[in-house]
């Protein structure tokens, strides 16, 4: 188009001069048009190509050397910008951290004493009364009563025989109490194993351990976010957009974890 409006005031002013009397006029005219014209075709052709040039040059990157120059250059806004985005992220790990070792010194205080209670309650359980000893003990006081006040009935086979029928019933009797308080012991185990106390501490503990990896890798990616900042402030880019932070599930399983592509494969796929 603009080749077109030279052009077209060349070729006026070619017809002013002939109309004036000259076609010499004309003719030095038009050669000055047209080389007006391709001057100002090789100027604009020049301007788009070294405004490509500017456009493809991408901005050098900013060495660790050159940090504190940056630094220095940078304006006031900025850097209290960024060292209130330091302070923020110092000062959200530490108290996160904080709440993090106090609810485990908690957790520790009350796992020390439900232990604490469950062994008191199993020896509580252990010497619950037990009348078996009794039993052998009434048992050989009426056995030696009857052997010294009738010395001469325990020659007898019939009186061999009864006294071999007591200690049988009383063997019988002990173990039908045997049977019985292991039955008992048997329910008072398995009312603790499905109790679900020690699962409940097993949870408490995981979960700790997850929040602890997600408030590092939380660190971790502020900052990132914030070297970013400072390096594109630098450059006079402008802040990029901020990103949130990454989920991490410690408690995986492990097939899990091995199916989790990593960054790089996603990046390179």
């Amino acid at each position: 188009a603009e080749k077109a409006a030279q052009a077209e005031a060349a070729a006026k002013a070619a017809a002013e001069a002939a109309a004036e009397g000259g076609e010499d006029d004309a003719a030095a005219a038009q050669a000055s048009g047209s080389r007006e014209g391709s001057k100002g075709g090789s100027s604009s052709a020049a301007g788009g190509a070294g405004g490509a040039e500017e456009a493809q040059k991408e901005p050098e990157p900013v060495q660790i050397g050159d940090l504190p120059g940056y630094v220095e250059k940078m304006e006031e806004t900025l850097f209290d910008l960024l060292m209130t985005e330091w302070r923020d992220l110092e000062e959200d790990f530490v108290e996160n951290t904080q709440k993090l070792f106090s609810w485990h010194r908690a957790h520790l205080a009350d796992f020390r004493s439900g232990l604490h209670g469950l062994q008191r309650r199993f020896v509580e359980f252990l010497l619950r009364p037990d009348d078996k000893q009794t039993q052998v003990d009434g048992f050989v006081q009426r056995f030696n009563a009857f052997s010294e006040e009738y010395p001469e009935m325990r020659k007898q086979d019939k009186t061999k025989d009864e006294l071999h029928q007591r200690a049988d019933d009383l063997h019988a009797q002990l173990r039908g109490q045997i049977d019985q308080d292991r039955s008992v012991s048997l329910e008072h185990l398995d009312s603790i194993e499905k109790s679900g106390w020690v699962e409940a501490q097993v949870d408490v503990v995981a979960a700790q351990v997850q929040h602890a990896v997600q408030l590092e890798a939380r660190r971790y990616h502020a900052a990132c976010q914030m070297l970013a900042d400072f390096y594109f402030a630098s450059m006079g880019a402008g802040f990029p957009p901020a990103k949130e932070p990454p989920v991490i599930n410690a408690l995986a399983p492990e097939d899990e974890k091995e199916a989790t592509p990593e960054p790089k494969a996603k990046a390179k796929a």
